[in-house]
């Protein structure tokens, strides 16, 4: 069972990896659309759907390691309500 949780582990590493890498990639193409049409080229025209496609990817894709290194936001009020039988 730990090796299961090891290589979940180093999934979820390996997805927040990519998620920065989808970053990179998004500010290479704005920056390189913005330049572009600053030189009076046509716009790239893939650099706004890859941007709206990166951003989705960026958000989701480094959800499971932040759930697993409990770095994610959840409501904590709700189990210090509950009696103490209940909460585990």
């Amino acid at each position: 069972m730990d090796r299961l949780f090891a290589a979940i582990g180093k999934l979820s590493l390996a997805l927040a990896a990519a998620a920065k890498v989808v970053l990179g990639l998004i500010i290479v193409a704005v920056v390189a659309d913005v330049c572009v049409r600053n030189l009076g080229l046509r716009p790239l025209a893939w650099a706004v759907s890859a941007t709206e496609y990166g951003l989705l990817y960026a958000a989701f894709l480094p959800m499971p390691w932040l759930v697993h290194s409990k770095g994610h936001v959840f409501v904590e009020f709700l189990r210090k309500a509950l009696p103490v039988r209940a909460r585990a």
